[in-house]
């Protein structure tokens, strides 16, 4: 009650400028896929190049979400918090995805090097273990995964880029490749 007029009121916010993704090309890809081979990051690397996958879907996946056998993959959960699962962002965002033969040979090699460094450590190994966790078979933090993302582009001297536009990068290649929009939404 001490003011008489709202100095605020007549104040406009500056619009946030929209964020532009960044999208690599397939020479950067390309050049991405073959510096994360056996790095702690190759397997998430991977999931999000050659499926499209989210960073929640790919924190999320546990090894009973592949069938082997059909050579598939189930996206059916999510992570939203450290600890938690959900739903995915849409109800379209369940789905089965056919796994390309290079990305099933690499999640092979990785179930069997996982499978050994548990048993190492004393952890047992099932159907549940995370796809992507630390040596501990814990979850990692989704902020985690986009700071050591950060860190590995750096490191190796490529374009930096959000981890959620490799998700981009993948729609825009297969989109070039003949895919139709609506298949790719």
């Amino acid at each position: 009650g001490i003011m008489k007029d709202n100095v605020t009121a007549n104040v406009v916010l500056p619009k946030r400028k929209p964020y532009v993704p960044k999208v690599y090309r397939k020479f950067e890809v390309r050049r991405l896929l073959t510096v994360s081979e056996n790095s702690e990051l190759e397997i998430p690397i991977n999931l999000a190049v050659s499926l499209g996958l989210r960073r929640g879907e790919i924190l999320s996946l546990r090894w009973k979400d592949i069938d082997f056998q059909h050579n598939t993959i189930h996206v059916n959960k999510s992570a939203t918090a450290p600890d938690r699962e959900s739903l995915p962002k849409s109800e379209s965002s369940i789905r089965v995805l056919k796994l390309p033969k290079k990305l099933q040979k690499t999640l092979q090699n990785h179930f069997l090097k996982q499978k050994t460094s548990f048993f190492q450590s004393g952890i047992t190994h099932d159907r549940n273990a995370f796809i992507f966790c630390k040596d501990n078979a814990t979850k990692y933090k989704a902020t985690a995964l986009s700071k050591m993302f950060k860190k590995f582009l750096i490191e190796h001297k490529l374009p930096l880029i959000r981890f959620h536009d490799l998700r981009h990068t993948y729609a825009t290649i297969a989109h070039n490749n003949g895919m139709p929009v609506k298949h790719l939404s």
